[in-house]
């Protein structure tokens, strides 16, 4: 009865360590489309293209750029923001973490938005509290669903004004309402 806890122990480590490599060291090639207005990635993950929109608003806070995020699968006839039904999740989730993260590093964004809906929430929050996680010292995080009616989620650089963080709170209620 041992060896057979040991070859499901060993079993269940393996399948771990194969869940945590498809998260945080994904191998899957973002393609990039800039703009000055928007980045486009798009990546493929089991014959599934997707797409990642980085869109900077018009608007400023504090002479700061507002950025929001914002995935979506392409099901051949147009980019669909429901997510598949495919067993991909923690492939997609490690991409999404390697291109929000590798924006974060070139650009340093002061404000980066996730804003979704009651099927995204998990994943944007989880990438949030990635993202503030990995990049502790200089940014923080805000969890805007108490100030809006959607699911809104706020990465921070820690060297904004409190001034200016109400009036990211501001902004969130003005957009959302």
């Amino acid at each position: 009865m041992k060896k057979v806890a040991n070859i499901k122990a060993r079993t269940d480590n393996v399948k771990i360590r194969s869940i945590l490599k498809e998260i945080f060291d994904s191998d899957a090639e973002i393609t990039w489309n800039n703009s000055s207005t928007e980045r486009l990635g798009y990546f493929s993950i089991a014959d599934t293209k997707y797409q990642m929109k980085i869109q900077k608003d018009s608007e400023k806070i504090e002479g700061n750029d507002i950025y929001m995020f914002k995935f979506s699968w392409w099901d051949g006839r147009e980019w669909q923001k429901s997510f598949t039904k495919k067993q991909n999740a923690f492939s997609v989730f490690g991409v999404l973490r390697k291109g929000v993260l590798s924006f974060i590093k070139e650009v340093k964004p002061a404000i980066f938005f996730f804003v979704g809906d009651s099927k995204r929430h998990n994943v944007y929050s989880k990438l949030l509290d990635e993202l503030s996680r990995i990049n502790a010292k200089e940014y923080g995080s805000i969890d805007g669903r108490d100030i809006a009616k959607e699911y809104v989620y706020i990465l921070i650089r820690k060297d904004l004004t409190d001034t200016a963080v109400n009036k990211i709170k501001d902004y969130i209620k003005r957009t959302n309402e």
